[in-house]
């Protein structure tokens, strides 16, 4: 392997009520000694972050690899709300030095910042984002700074039954790959009208009618366009159903079906699309075109009602199930021929289900099906089992066809012992049918101390880690 033997060294450090630290060493035999740092901090309940940092001066490479990552949320006087990140990686630091394969794999850091107020009928929001890529001897970002945005909620119209709402915002992009830099800026406009039509308790309609104006401007080009959209649409919420079912349990006593559809329709037209075209498109609002479809979404809601003893009624939610599909009018008019290809109106079906059981078992499940191709274009399914506090078994399969990503993953933890511990965990490649990682974990825990001893054989390496912990020191 390029690390040797590695030893890391962590003290955690209880400042006072408010602060914690984490102070480490890391010493690589081939590369050197890497000192790391975390800090923990609670202003109150509404402010508070987290900083670490890591840093190492290569003996192969002759090279500085650092990391920072501080995150910040607080409410300010007046309501202000503030959210910070701030995230600067070199060289791929996490590529090189980090076990976590979420982290590993990243391509970009993500710096951003916002403050918002927000008042009953008003928000005005600021903005700003950067992406830089990590990879090694590449040069790319991103950035949208700044981004100011105001919002006016619906208010109601004299004594029309309609509601009016207004938002607005400017923001600037740059982007850059290489030697090439890109900057454009953007003012965009959207009033809109609404007007609800009530039928209580079975339906809810809504019609809707904005006109969005969007102004750009490319920073070097002396020149600016307008782009125009006309943005009209209908929704209809409901009617809902309900069944009720009686279940003779100690868990639960009766299951409450809520059936909750919506429709919606939504048409878009552009003042001029050939005139209006947008080469470089950078968030939803660049993406809008004309469309003509309509979305049907079906919501399954699944509520348990149970009895204490003293007759107290205790109700929550088990389940949902959300079904959705989409229906694009316009590709119904389009002609078939080889540039086109076919009709094709019907978008994947989307199916997504969370359970909330107050039991041993758990299982969530998403899947997209294009009933074009007769197949799957994701597929993610997670369950896991923990009958006691003691053992915990779980299986997650992710499948997503546009990445070539499938993947199986499961773990088993148990305790062999009241002060013993085995996990093991193994991730399997489908896509290329192998063994991607197995990772074996055993722990052993007294009152003031603990061992873990681990083994992680990759496809590309195999690494055995000792730890020692020792607790309640100073």
């Amino acid at each position: 392997n390029t690390d040797g033997l590695v030893l890391k060294n962590k003290y955690f450090w209880a400042l006072n009520e408010q602060m914690d630290a984490t102070i480490g060493l890391d010493y690589f035999s081939r590369r050197g000694f890497s000192p790391n740092l975390e800090f923990r901090y609670l202003i109150n309940e509404e402010s508070f972050g987290d900083l670490s940092t890591s840093y190492i001066r290569d003996k192969i490479s002759s090279t500085d690899f650092y990391n920072l990552d501080w995150k910040h949320q607080q409410r300010w006087a007046n309501e202000i709300r503030n959210v910070t990140r701030i995230d600067i990686e070199r060289k791929g630091f996490r590529q090189r030095f980090e076990d976590d394969l979420i982290l590993r794999t990243r391509r970009t850091s993500d710096s951003y910042t916002f403050f918002g107020k927000n008042w009953s009928d008003l928000a005005v929001w600021f903005e700003a984002e950067l992406f830089k890529t990590v990879e090694v001897d590449q040069r790319e970002s991103f950035s949208r700074q700044p981004e100011v945005s105001f919002f006016y909620l619906d208010r109601p119209l004299g004594d029309f039954p309609l509601y009016f709402s207004f938002d607005s915002s400017y923001v600037s992009f740059s982007e850059e790959a290489g030697s090439e830099k890109n900057r454009e800026h953007r003012a965009d406009f959207l009033p809109m009208v609404k007007w609800p039509i009530n039928f209580p308790p079975y339906v809810n309609l809504a019609f809707s009618l904005g006109l969005r104006e969007s102004v750009y401007s490319k920073e070097g080009a002396g020149d600016t366009f307008p782009r125009r959209t006309l943005l009209t649409g209908m929704t209809v919420y409901g009617p809902i159903l309900s069944r009720e079912y009686s279940v003779d349990s100690q868990a639960m006593k009766s299951v409450k079906h809520f059936v909750e559809p919506r429709l919606e329709y939504r048409f878009v037209s552009l003042e001029d699309p050939d005139k209006q075209v947008i080469k470089r498109k950078f968030d939803i609002i660049d993406e809008e075109g004309n469309s003509n479809t309509i979305s049907l979404d079906l919501s399954n809601r699944f509520l348990a009602k149970s009895f204490s003893e003293t007759g107290i009624n205790s109700l929550w939610q088990i389940a949902n199930l959300n079904l959705g599909i989409d229906y694009d009018i316009a590709e119904t008019r389009k002609e078939n021929d080889q540039t086109s290809g076919p009709k094709r109106p019907f978008s994947p079906i989307r199916l997504d289900l969370k359970t909330f059981f107050q039991v041993a078992w758990e299982l969530n499940f998403d899947a997209s099906y294009d009933t074009d191709e007769g197949k799957f274009d994701s597929r993610n399914i997670q369950f896991s089992y923990h009958p006691k506090e003691n053992f915990e078994i779980s299986i997650e399969k992710r499948f997503t066809s546009s990445q070539n990503l499938d993947y199986l993953i499961g773990k088993i933890r148990t305790d062999l012992s009241r002060k013993v511990a085995l996990t093991w965990s193994v991730r399997y490649d489908e896509e290329n049918n192998r063994l991607a990682e197995n990772n074996i974990r055993l722990e052993y825990r007294a009152s003031c101390w603990s061992i873990h001893f681990s083994v992680i054989r990759r496809l590309d390496a195999t690494k055995f880690f000792f730890q020692i912990d020792l607790k309640g020191l100073g």
